[in-house]
């Protein structure tokens, strides 16, 4: 996806799912891209599994990094027990049950792999991000479960009627999650 003036994103997600850390993320990978970007995160009773919003803006210029989930361009969920309405031209990014059960301890990163291909952000902006965050072994880990995404998403964009499965008049409503009406 090219940047327009600026782009918007929505984490959402429960404490401990690592919303906060692909927020964070996202924006250094910005950052290294040589974006604007602001970042705002609500965090809650988020120890106890509470809800965890995490919004970022990224463009030439950024004034506020007010997101709101009717406002987002893009959503990325990571818990399936949070539905908002979004704005008709949102794109959301989600990972499957079987990809939450197979990537458990990193899903959030598995999930920065899947929105990577619709962003205009270098992969080695992503990989330098990833290893910043992380020590060594530990970002080799997520490393491989960013690239695991990003294979996923790919495939599915490469086998379907548009990009990740759906007509291309209801991609841009949902890419990742499959639904019924793909």
């Amino acid at each position: 996806m090219q940047l327009k003036k600026h782009i918007s994103i929505l984490f959402a997600g429960r404490g401990g799912q690592g919303v906060l850390t692909a927020s964070l993320i996202t924006a250094h990978a910005f950052f290294l891209s040589g974006y604007d970007v602001k970042k705002s995160d609500i965090k809650g009773i988020a120890r106890r599994g509470g809800r965890v919003l995490s919004t970022l803006i990224a463009g030439e210029k950024i004034y506020s990094p007010k997101v709101t989930p009717e406002t987002a361009d893009i959503v990325v969920l990571f818990s399936k027990d949070h539905y908002f309405t979004f704005s008709d031209s949102a794109v959301s990014v989600a990972p499957t049950d079987e990809e939450v059960e197979k990537y458990r301890r990193n899903v959030n990163v598995f999930c920065l792999g899947k929105l990577s291909i619709l962003l205009d952000i270098h992969l080695k902006n992503w990989e330098e991000a990833i290893q910043e965050r992380f020590d060594n072994d530990t970002a080799q880990f997520n490393l491989r479960a960013f690239y695991e995404g990003k294979k996923a998403a790919e495939f599915m964009q490469d086998h379907r009627n548009g990009p990740f499965g759906c007509k291309k008049e209801q991609a841009r409503k949902d890419l990742i999650m499959e639904k019924e009406t793909c």
